[in-house]
Protein backbone atom coordinates (compact mmCIF):
# COMPACT_ATOMS: atom_id res chain seq x y z
CA UNK A 1 0.00 0.00 0.00
CA UNK A 2 2.83 2.39 0.84
CA UNK A 3 4.35 1.58 -2.54
CA UNK A 4 1.09 2.56 -4.28
CA UNK A 5 0.93 5.89 -2.37
CA UNK A 6 4.52 6.64 -3.34
CA UNK A 7 3.78 6.05 -7.04
CA UNK A 8 0.72 8.35 -6.79
CA UNK A 9 2.87 11.01 -5.12
CA UNK A 10 5.60 10.66 -7.76
CA UNK A 11 3.00 10.89 -10.52
CA UNK A 12 1.53 14.02 -8.91
CA UNK A 13 4.96 15.62 -8.55
CA UNK A 14 5.84 14.89 -12.19
CA UNK A 15 2.54 16.38 -13.31
CA UNK A 16 3.11 19.56 -11.27
CA UNK A 17 6.66 19.94 -12.63
CA UNK A 18 5.32 19.63 -16.17
CA UNK A 19 2.64 22.26 -15.50
CA UNK A 20 5.21 24.68 -14.04
CA UNK A 21 7.55 24.08 -17.00
CA UNK A 22 4.75 24.84 -19.49
CA UNK A 23 3.78 28.02 -17.65
CA UNK A 24 7.36 29.30 -17.79
CA UNK A 25 7.71 28.37 -21.43
CA UNK A 26 4.38 29.91 -22.56
CA UNK A 27 5.07 33.22 -20.80
CA UNK A 28 1.33 33.90 -20.71
CA UNK A 29 0.36 37.54 -20.49
CA UNK A 30 -3.30 38.47 -20.10
CA UNK A 31 -3.01 41.89 -21.72
CA UNK A 32 -1.30 40.49 -24.80
CA UNK A 33 -4.13 38.01 -25.24
CA UNK A 34 -6.72 40.69 -24.45
CA UNK A 35 -5.52 42.83 -27.37
CA UNK A 36 -6.88 40.35 -29.92
CA UNK A 37 -10.45 41.19 -28.86
CA UNK A 38 -11.84 43.94 -31.11
CA UNK A 39 -12.12 47.32 -29.41
CA UNK A 40 -15.76 47.77 -30.48
CA UNK A 41 -16.65 44.51 -28.74
CA UNK A 42 -15.01 45.60 -25.49
CA UNK A 43 -16.94 48.91 -25.55
CA UNK A 44 -20.19 47.12 -26.43
CA UNK A 45 -19.82 44.75 -23.50
CA UNK A 46 -18.99 47.66 -21.20
CA UNK A 47 -22.04 49.61 -22.42
CA UNK A 48 -24.27 46.60 -21.81
CA UNK A 49 -22.80 46.20 -18.33
CA UNK A 50 -23.49 49.86 -17.61
CA UNK A 51 -27.09 49.65 -18.85
CA UNK A 52 -27.63 46.46 -16.83
CA UNK A 53 -26.38 48.18 -13.66
CA UNK A 54 -28.68 51.18 -14.15
CA UNK A 55 -31.65 49.02 -15.18
CA UNK A 56 -31.21 46.87 -12.07
CA UNK A 57 -31.38 49.94 -9.84
CA UNK A 58 -34.41 51.32 -11.68
CA UNK A 59 -36.12 47.92 -11.49
CA UNK A 60 -35.45 47.75 -7.76
CA UNK A 61 -37.51 50.94 -7.31
CA UNK A 62 -40.13 49.86 -9.89
CA UNK A 63 -39.22 52.54 -12.44
CA UNK A 64 -39.88 51.28 -15.97
CA UNK A 65 -37.55 52.26 -18.83
CA UNK A 66 -39.23 53.61 -21.96
CA UNK A 67 -36.14 54.39 -24.09
CA UNK A 68 -32.36 54.69 -23.88
CA UNK A 69 -30.32 57.06 -26.05
CA UNK A 70 -26.54 57.35 -26.15
CA UNK A 71 -24.77 60.36 -27.63
CA UNK A 72 -21.11 60.32 -28.59
CA UNK A 73 -18.88 62.58 -26.57
CA UNK A 74 -15.53 64.22 -27.23
CA UNK A 75 -14.67 64.05 -23.52
CA UNK A 76 -12.31 61.49 -22.02
CA UNK A 77 -14.17 58.19 -21.72
CA UNK A 78 -17.41 59.83 -20.50
CA UNK A 79 -20.46 59.14 -22.64
CA UNK A 80 -23.80 60.71 -21.74
CA UNK A 81 -26.76 58.35 -21.70
CA UNK A 82 -30.35 59.63 -21.73
CA UNK A 83 -32.92 57.29 -20.19
CA UNK A 84 -36.60 58.05 -20.66
CA UNK A 85 -38.93 56.31 -18.21
CA UNK A 86 -42.63 55.63 -18.11
CA UNK A 87 -44.73 57.42 -15.50
CA UNK A 88 -43.10 56.84 -12.11
CA UNK A 89 -43.45 57.97 -8.51
CA UNK A 90 -41.22 60.94 -7.68
CA UNK A 91 -39.90 59.41 -4.45
CA UNK A 92 -38.96 56.13 -6.14
CA UNK A 93 -37.22 57.99 -8.95
CA UNK A 94 -35.22 60.18 -6.53
CA UNK A 95 -34.10 57.10 -4.55
CA UNK A 96 -33.08 55.37 -7.80
CA UNK A 97 -31.07 58.42 -8.94
CA UNK A 98 -29.29 58.60 -5.58
CA UNK A 99 -28.32 54.93 -5.88
CA UNK A 100 -27.29 55.33 -9.54
CA UNK A 101 -24.99 58.19 -8.52
CA UNK A 102 -23.29 55.85 -6.04
CA UNK A 103 -22.48 53.22 -8.70
CA UNK A 104 -18.74 53.00 -9.47
CA UNK A 105 -19.33 53.02 -13.26
CA UNK A 106 -21.30 56.28 -13.19
CA UNK A 107 -19.79 59.74 -13.33
CA UNK A 108 -22.09 61.70 -10.97
CA UNK A 109 -24.29 63.64 -10.93
CA UNK A 110 -27.13 61.92 -12.75
CA UNK A 111 -29.90 64.39 -13.47
CA UNK A 112 -33.67 64.08 -13.70
CA UNK A 113 -35.66 66.25 -16.10
CA UNK A 114 -39.44 66.01 -16.28
CA UNK A 115 -41.04 65.62 -19.68
CA UNK A 116 -44.23 67.68 -19.68
CA UNK A 117 -45.50 66.88 -23.17
CA UNK A 118 -46.08 63.13 -23.01
CA UNK A 119 -46.48 61.02 -26.13
CA UNK A 120 -50.06 60.03 -26.93
CA UNK A 121 -49.59 56.37 -25.97
CA UNK A 122 -48.29 57.09 -22.45
CA UNK A 123 -50.86 59.82 -21.67
CA UNK A 124 -53.66 57.24 -21.83
CA UNK A 125 -52.09 55.39 -18.88
CA UNK A 126 -53.12 57.04 -15.63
Amino acid sequence: MAENQQSIGDSWNRRMRLIRFRRKRENFSFWREFKIIPRWLVWTVFALYLVAQVAAVLGKYEVSISAILQHESAENNHVPIVITTHLAKEGALQKAIAEINSLPVIQPPAACLRIIDQPRESSAIR
